[in-house]
């Protein structure tokens, strides 16, 4: 609908009394402005509907937006209520009159920074519109320009740098064929690089390479030489992050410009500055170890002498043993007593079959998929700063073995993540603990089954893959003695098997054809992760599979077991537990279902 409830005279447009709001020429104040351009459309003794206030609340609603840093849409609304779905000023609440009225006030604004904005905002908003403003786009290049001039080389002039670059790009657009526009910009972007390397904060200059690195070309080779001085300065400071940072760029310059010679050389020495880092700084052996693992990365990217990687490698397994050093263990005791005792009152047979069943049905589930989402979606919202950073997980060597990004509520992939390892942090080691010890437990007390109790279940189990059933058995049978070790050597490598006979047994395909030609059975990763996985398996079995089998942020037990990447002892976790209590949940499926419906039928008692 717009922010001009009426028509607003050219008289008004080009007004010049709200200037008295201004405070200052400064991109921080322009929040402050709209708190004080709307607070003055509500106090003015007019009507609230008269054209002026409605001028005033347009004004307030332009400068209000929050310019991004390349983004799109370019502007966006400073504030988002995310609980009451509230938010301040869009782009998109602009309509044709609010942009023509802009244009008028934007041509009066007395700031370089009110004119930028003002018209900035009449040119965007214009073009979703399909009501282009190109003199108030070109008047925007020019204003952006004017800010940047007077502020971007002065020591806080990364303040600007977010309008300069606006105002750059915008340039191609509304002002293509203006040499004098473009001249005045890209010399400026070379005295800001410049400036900026010479000092001891290159953080502009470094921004500004990507400009260049972007849009011109002629530029690339003067510039690549200043990184590659700049960078050289900063390793003799050991300000080695910095001398990395100038090595990279320098090396994309020379690629774009094909100089293989000089893209080799910068390349090398980033990889050599980032493992200099490592070497000489100070910190956790577990920052070292990422570091180190950096370098020696690019340094093989680069083509380094292969003598050079295998020296840097045996360095990187000493300093990640030493890593484990700076881990502590974190503990919380949990009374479980009330727990243990209701399984021990539901856990009572008469039967084994029924002692099986009431372990697998009548007490514990898997993890259901929605609300692990929801609950990890709320846990970040309610503890933000502890979803804010990423995180690397490492093995019992030190060796990093998984990378979880920062959670972001818009990325599947990150709150997927987050699933995995909330599953396994909480659901599994409860269950694995209290659930299934002390069930089978109770099972081998009460029954004291042998082998031929439990293939006779499994041979007239119709989910189990015919073959499959002796070392089904001995594991499920070793889990019930107690003895671990040996139920994960029979039962980690036949979760693979069982998944792709559910797969069949559906008439779906469980071959892939490989880049060479050649077929072969698709892996438990790709079955799990494939398009038919929740119509046959249900989303919460993927998750406790994915958990306990295959993603990094899980306990990996084929990765592992199947590489020997683990010993005895590290094979012994949670996840074979809880793998034993799932097979014997699937195993069962067909006799709870069956029961399920048998109690359906019973007439319910008075």
């Amino acid at each position: 609908m717009g922010f001009l409830q009426t028509a607003v005279p050219p008289e008004i447009q080009t007004n010049t009394d709200w200037h008295a709001l201004i405070d200052t020429d400064d991109v921080d104040n322009l929040w402050a402005l709209s708190t004080r351009l709307f607070t003055a459309s509500q106090t003015k003794g007019e009507d609230s509907a008269s054209p002026t206030n409605a001028l005033l609340r347009l004004l307030s609603a332009a400068t209000s937006l929050r310019l991004t840093d390349g983004g799109k849409p370019p502007f966006q609304p400073m504030v988002v209520w995310h609980g009451d779905n509230k938010r301040s000023a869009s782009i998109e609440d602009f309509d044709v009159a609010d942009i023509e009225a802009l244009a008028a006030a934007a041509s009066v604004a007395p700031t370089a920074l009110l004119r930028a904005r003002l018209a900035d905002v009449a040119a965007t908003a214009g073009v979703e519109l399909d009501a282009r403003q190109w003199r108030s786009g070109a008047l925007a290049v020019q204003s952006y320009l004017e800010l940047a001039e007077r502020h971007l080389l002065e020591d806080n002039g990364i303040g600007v740098l977010t309008e300069f670059v606006r105002g750059l790009r915008l340039a191609w657009v509304y002002c293509r064929k203006d040499e004098d526009i473009h001249t005045r910009y890209w010399a400026l972007v070379q005295k800001a690089i410049s400036k900026s390397l010479d000092s001891d904060a290159p953080g502009l200059g470094l921004l500004l390479v990507e400009e260049v690195k972007r849009a011109r070309k002629d530029l690339m080779e003067p510039v690549a030489k200043e990184l590659e001085s700049a960078a050289a300065r900063f390793n003799t400071q050991s300000n080695f992050d910095i001398g990395a940072r100038c090595f990279e760029l320098a090396h994309q310059l020379w690629s774009r410009l094909g100089k293989r010679e000089d893209v080799k050389r910068c390349h090398l020495a980033q990889g050599e500055a980032l493992v200099a880092r490592a070497s000489l700084g100070k910190g956790a052996a577990m920052a070292k170890g990422i570091w180190l693992a950096e370098g020696i990365e690019v340094l093989r990217q680069a083509g380094a002498d292969p003598a050079r990687i295998t020296q840097l490698r045996h360095e990187l397994a000493e300093v990640q043993k030493q890593s484990l050093g700076d881990f502590q263990l974190i503990e919380h005791s949990l009374d479980a007593t009330e727990i243990v005792k209701a399984i021990e009152a539901h856990v009572v047979g008469p039967t084994l079959m029924d002692s099986l069943l009431q372990i697998t049905f009548g007490f514990w589930n898997w993890p259901k998929f929605d609300k692990v989402r929801q609950d990890v979606i709320d846990a970040a919202n309610k503890h933000p700063l502890s979803h804010l950073f990423s995180s690397q997980h490492v093995d019992a060597e030190g060796t990093v073995v998984a990378q979880q990004k920062a959670f972001d509520a818009s990325d599947p992939e990150t709150i997927y993540q987050a699933m995995v390892k909330h599953v396994h942090d909480f659901d599994v080691p409860l269950r694995a603990r209290l659930l299934v010890l002390r069930s089978a437990d109770i099972v081998f007390c009460g029954h004291h089954p042998g082998l031929a109790h439990l293939l006779e279940i499994l041979h007239a189990s119709p989910v189990v893959p015919a073959g499959h059933e002796q070392s089904l058995a001995r594991g499920l049978l070793a889990g019930i003695n107690d003895d671990w070790l040996e139920a994960a050597t029979y039962l980690i490598p036949q979760v693979e098997p069982f998944v792709r006979y559910q797969f069949r047994q559906r008439g779906i395909l469980t071959l892939a054809m490989r880049e060479d030609g050649v077929q072969s059975e698709k892996s438990l990763t790709e079955l799990l992760a494939s398009e038919d996985a929740a119509n046959i398996l249900g989303k919460d079995l993927i998750l406790e599979l994915d958990t306990l089998m295959v993603h990094p942020m899980g306990y990996g037990l084929r990765h592992k077991w199947a590489h020997g990447l683990v010993n005895d002892r590290q094979l012994l976790t949670p996840g074979v537990l809880a793998l034993w209590w799932t097979f014997l949940r699937l195993i069962l499926w067909p006799w709870a279902v069956e029961r399920h419906e048998a109690k359906k039928q019973q007439p319910k008692s008075s």
